[in-house]
């Protein structure tokens, strides 16, 4: 490797950690672990070199091992950085013989860094005076595991504080990608998720997904209340906060408007929802009027048979017939061009059908066009036919994609 990092000093370096097993104890001077030191020594000194730094497929204590090792390295050419973990290295992160460190590339040392994946690895500063930052930063993506039972005493494997996150995304001004998959966020200081300071602009945003299926208190609500993005374009939003604590009938959607009623992300195009709304609480109408441009909506689960529901209650009746309907409001999703329907259950398909072919008949009769309806998921045997029988009366309206699979 010296000769090698001698031999290329001119050249740019990829930088690759993987497939590195974890150790048998009888055997720990044959492995690779056993020369990891030597060998972080050697790329530390070529730091300077980086372009794109990835680890996956290695042990938890390799893992650790290398992350420490190339803590204060400059890498000011460094583009690409992928961190890949097990779900358990959270866990040896906390409770094993290393010592936490801070993760080595948002400490501006990378200051060209455009495109960071974290998974599993916690993200800790440790100290109140340092400061995550990584203003070249285009794409961000952190993944935490969901599965409680792998962590110590069956907590969320969060990431990253709310109040680091924060302060990463203020200065990640050029970010356009926004991906969260699992309780990536610790929101464990109320006064501060409370204060004006917990707010962030992100001007360049496009894409937003949040995807945790089990989000715990506010999980959605405190963080889509911290954020603007006025240009946002691609909302993922699926799965609802944990609503116990909540008071029965208040409608919870404020983190979608602003303090003046205003949509707050007017600009989505693409919207992804499953089981993301509740009555009264989260309502479906309150989701209809936060997004009054969208035009690509995905909905999943019961989301499926309650937006139908709510978007047929938006059609007025001037006459018996459904050829005699118009719109009662402009808020109710006329430029959507694709509606993706998925996950549901099969129950609910006549009604839906139902709803949907009032809903597309007046939006028809106001715009003369015809959209895509797409369906995915999967039928029993026996239910085909009662299926597609009514899939047939939505072809009269929509232009028909029918990806329900069938089983049995």
């Amino acid at each position: 490797m010296f000769f090698y990092g001698m031999r290329s000093a001119q050249l740019p370096l990829f930088v690759d950690f993987c497939h590195w097993p974890t150790l048998k104890r009888s055997r720990e001077h044959l492995s690779t672990e056993a020369f990891l030191d030597t060998i972080l020594l050697n790329v530390r000194a070529h730091s300077h070199r980086f372009i794109r730094f990835a680890t996956w497929d290695v042990s938890d204590t390799a893992m650790l091992s290398i992350m420490a090792g190339l803590i204060g390295v400059h890498a000011p050419m460094l583009r690409h950085v992928s961190v890949h973990g097990s779900p358990s290295v959270y866990s040896t992160y906390y409770t094993g013989r290393h010592h936490w460190f801070p993760f080595p590339f948002l400490m501006r040392n990378a200051p060209l860094m455009s495109h960071l994946e974290i998974t599993h690895l916690p993200i800790e500063t440790l100290q109140s005076s340092m400061r995550l930052s990584s203003s070249c930063l285009i794409s961000l993506t952190l993944t935490a595991s969901e599965d409680f039972s792998t962590q110590p005493s069956s907590l969320p494997a969060y990431l990253i504080g709310f109040e680091d996150l924060i302060l990463l995304l203020r200065s990640a001004t050029n970010l356009t990608n926004l991906a969260l998959y699992g309780p990536v966020i610790e929101f464990d200081d109320d006064a501060f998720i409370e204060s004006p300071s917990s707010r962030v602009r992100l001007p360049a945003l496009r894409t937003l997904i949040l995807h945790c299926r089990q989000p715990g208190y506010r999980y959605h609500a405190d963080f889509l209340s911290a954020i603007t993005a006025p240009v946002l374009t691609r909302l993922e939003i699926p799965w609802h906060d944990d609503l116990e604590s909540e008071l029965p009938y208040e409608d919870l959607t404020s983190y979608l408007f602003d303090d003046q009623g205003h949509h707050k992300f007017a600009s989505v195009r693409h919207l992804y929802l499953h089981d993301s709304v509740v009555k009264w609480q989260l309502p479906t109408r309150s989701f209809i009027r936060a997004f009054p441009m969208v035009e690509d909506v995905t909905l999943g689960g019961n989301d499926v048979w309650k937006f139908v529901a709510a978007l047929r209650g938006l059609v007025c009746r001037d006459g018996p017939g459904a050829n005699e309907t118009r719109p009662a409001t402009v808020a109710w999703w006329f430029h959507v061009r694709k509606l993706t329907l998925k996950d549901f259950d099969l129950k609910a398909w006549k009604g839906c059908v139902r709803g949907l072919v009032i809903w597309l008949a007046a939006r028809r009769e106001q715009h003369g066009e015809r959209i895509v309806v797409r369906v995915e998921g999967v039928a029993l045997a026996d239910r085909e036919h009662w299926f597609l029988e009514h899939l047939e009366k939505l072809k009269r309206y929509a232009e028909v994609e029918n990806e329900l699979s069938v089983s049995g």
